[in-house]
């Protein structure tokens, strides 16, 4: 008998990126897996199809359905857990669901602290599957920031010649991928928003893939819990000046000891969001879910 996995998205921002990634992608990479366990996976934005399966809340179906939805599953006789990426949402309210579903490391150990009681599983955001392996270019220092450049702190003011801007903010254009080869360094320094949620170390798992370094935040509690202690290129930054400084900095220890504990450090990291481990996380936290209703 096949027993079935959603991973359900919402039909009215099902466009956005984290469902494209979070969702259809992920699908993809444990549809094999699953299936030699006769668990078949879909993607769906019906509410109403689910039956005595697990189902995963993707953020878009819990912005545009809300919680409510939860309950409405598990009558059902389905198992849900929420996937809920960077959406702001208390620990409460994921309670009403059997599981979460965290892709930051900053989230599952504020929840493991804050919500003992609480089933959360830490599954790393993987690196979007068009993005092909090959490292990037190793001859020259190049640094570039990658993605909505309003979210960078003063990426639009940092001269050219130190930082190339590549807008990656729309998930069907992957034209930027093709130029993430050029750039063996990525400035990870965000803009601090009133509405961010717990961001996931995306940009970091793209510049790993590459094998390149990256430039965060001291105050960036998520890289600090990926990159660990003795990783050189963080800094304190909140003026223009200091952002400059940071780039220059890595730019002059390029080739250098500093450069090579960087790069070490960044292979730790491409580890831990490979393709294969995070089909595993998602494989695991199905089949013990899923075990609940007999799978």
């Amino acid at each position: 008998m096949t027993r079935n996995v959603y991973f359900m998205v919402g039909p009215k921002v099902g466009h956005w990126g984290s469902a494209f990634l979070r969702a259809h992608q992920v699908k993809d990479l444990v549809a094999l897996p699953l299936a030699r366990r006769n668990v078949s996976a879909s993607v769906t934005t019906n509410w109403q199809e689910p039956r005595n399966a697990v189902v995963i809340l993707n953020k878009t179906a819990i912005h545009d359905y809300g919680l409510r939805l939860v309950e409405t599953l598990r009558a059902k006789g389905n198992v849900v857990a929420l996937d809920p990426v960077d959406a702001k949402i208390g620990p409460d309210r994921l309670g009403l669901a059997d599981a979460v579903i965290s892709c930051s490391r900053e989230q599952t150990e504020t929840l493991r602290a804050d919500a003992p009681g609480l089933e959360v599983h830490f599954v790393p955001h993987h690196v979007d599957l068009r993005i092909t392996p090959e490292p990037a270019q190793a001859e020259t220092f190049s640094c570039g920031y990658f993605g909505a450049p309003d979210n960078g702190l003063h990426v639009q003011r940092i001269p050219g010649e130190l930082l190339t801007v590549v807008s990656a903010s729309d998930a069907k254009n992957d034209d930027w991928m093709r130029r993430l080869a050029h750039h063996n360094c990525h400035y990870l320094i965000r803009n601090a928003r009133h509405w961010d949620g717990y961001k996931p170390f995306t940009k970091g798992y793209i510049a790993a893939a590459k094998d390149a370094v990256v430039i965060v935040s001291a105050k960036d509690r998520e890289a600090q819990l990926h990159l660990g202690p003795l990783y050189p290129y963080v800094y304190d930054v909140t003026t223009l000046e200091q952002a400059i400084e940071s780039i220059e900095d890595v730019k002059a220890s390029f080739g250098s000891s500093r450069w090579a504990t960087a790069r070490d450090i960044m292979q730790d990291v491409k580890y831990v969001a490979g393709h294969d481990r995070v089909a595993a996380g998602f494989v695991n936290v199905i089949l013990r879910l899923g075990a609940r209703i007999g799978f």
